[in-house]
């Protein structure tokens, strides 16, 4: 059923976290990586210079949420956890004092919900503020096609106009499928020792490097990836970007049948090194590959541009 012409517009902001801009458009193996993605991008307003604030989650968000700069709300640091238990430390609360957009939104008469998967843009640091109902969907638990049937049943409960923000965290590292996908890569026979071990201890292996590279640790007990592994963790990217492809749409199109008078808003939150540099991650550098990301606006009636 359509809205009345005078309705205001409900509005879904899809954030797909470590997104590179540059997956959108690019092949692997001769076919497209986002094929749906990429049609809803010709059919949109479609930024292509688009530059997030931080490199890395929870500063990129909190400006995000409040249109402010990170020197602004000074939301900079994480911790070494997972944060949701009352006695887990806080570090870097985004203040109360500044509005956020579920806020702003709430206070003009929207029903607000969040579908959030990632543990640095929780409840616990203050991102929470304005949302009616901000349910927790841990990655890798909760892979995008959990993300998925969850925001479809948040939406089913929620009455226009609403505001539906949707957080899916496959692009991030290890980039790992759910187990029984078919796109899911094999590792190549010709990996080193020194690859496997890094692809067994993803987290180890890059706090390793990080602490290396700013100068905490002063050696290394992990190695660095041959060019065999980098070609795989290349390829692991592609796969999981393939993987979210299918599901942002599997969502989306139950969004526009559902509820047609919606504005769809996709980004992300930053971007990933996948070696250009030397590096595979985020969060230590402002390199093209990470600072410049997707943003993509769906106006119903609007014309692509």
């Amino acid at each position: 059923k359509l809205a009345p012409s005078n309705a205001p517009l409900n509005i879904v902001l899809i954030v797909a976290d470590t997104f590179r801009a540059d997956r959108l458009t690019m092949q692997r193996d001769g076919k497209p990586l986002m094929p749906n993605l990429a049609a809803f991008a010709a059919e949109s307003w479609y930024y292509r210079n688009c530059r997030c604030q931080a490199t890395w989650t929870k500063p990129s968000m909190a400006s995000l949420f409040t249109s402010l700069y990170p020197d602004v709300h000074r939301v900079l640091f994480g911790i070494e956890d997972k944060v949701e238990g009352v006695d887990s430390p806080r570090s870097d609360v985004l203040p109360a004092s500044f509005e956020t957009m579920a806020e702003y939104l709430k206070l003009h008469g929207y029903a607000t919900a969040g579908i959030q998967s990632n543990s640095h843009v929780t409840k616990h640091f203050g991102f929470e503020q304005g949302f009616d109902s901000y349910p927790l969907r841990l990655h890798p638990e909760f892979h995008a096609n959990a993300v998925s049937d969850a925001a479809i049943e948040q939406m089913g409960k929620l009455s226009p106009p609403f505001f539906l923000y949707v957080h899916y965290m496959d692009t991030h590292g290890p980039y790992d499928l759910p187990k029984d996908d078919p796109r899911r890569p094999l590792p190549p026979a010709d990996l080193t020792d020194q690859d496997r071990e890094l692809l067994d201890h993803w987290n180890d292996g890059y706090l390793d490097r990080v602490l290396f590279q700013v100068r905490l640790n002063p050696k290394r007990r992990f190695g660095d990836f041959s060019k065999t592994g980098e070609d795989f963790i290349r390829r692991k990217y592609d796969a999981s970007a393939n993987y979210l492809d299918g599901e942002i749409a599997r969502f989306t199109a139950r969004l526009r049948d559902q509820f047609p008078n919606t504005a769809i808003v996709f980004t992300a939150d930053h971007g990933e090194e996948l070696f250009e540099h030397g590096s595979v991650g985020h969060a230590k550098t402002v390199y093209e590959e990470l600072a410049r990301v997707s943003l993509i606006v769906k106006i119903p009636g609007a014309t692509p541009r």
